[in-house]
């Protein structure tokens, strides 16, 4: 009974986590909404992106939580669940910087023309 208990309140925590990730996007759904014509439309099509950007951290942080608790018991499992928080979170972070250099410097990181040595 413990077990199933557990279990459900696991599946319940990352229901929330994931539920407070995409509620951070909902003002952006709201605001296009207010767009005549497609608004409704637009508006659904964000809420539906932010339901699937959000879930991967959510589940990286719900594993993370999860495998701090089983560090703490049994390090044997535990210890796979932080490797693959921290891989997830690494690869998010990374993902961020990458898109926050990319805005930075636009087009400058992204190589100039090719000049043929044969035209110089």
């Amino acid at each position: 009974e413990n077990s199933a208990v557990t279990y459900v309140l696991r599946f319940v925590g990352f229901i929330v986590i994931w539920a407070a990730f995409k509620s951070i996007a909902g003002p952006l759904a709201v605001a296009a909404d207010c767009i005549p014509c497609i608004g409704p439309c637009l508006g659904d099509s964000i809420e539906t992106i932010a339901c699937c950007v959000t879930c991967p951290p959510a589940c990286a942080c719900a594993v993370g939580v999860i495998g701090v608790v089983w560090v703490a018991m049994r390090p044997v499992v535990g210890t796979p669940l932080m490797i693959f928080f921290c891989c997830t979170m690494g690869g998010y972070v990374t993902y961020l910087a990458k898109t926050r250099m990319d805005k930075r410097f636009g087009d400058a990181c992204k190589g100039g023309e090719v000049i043929d040595n044969e035209d110089a």
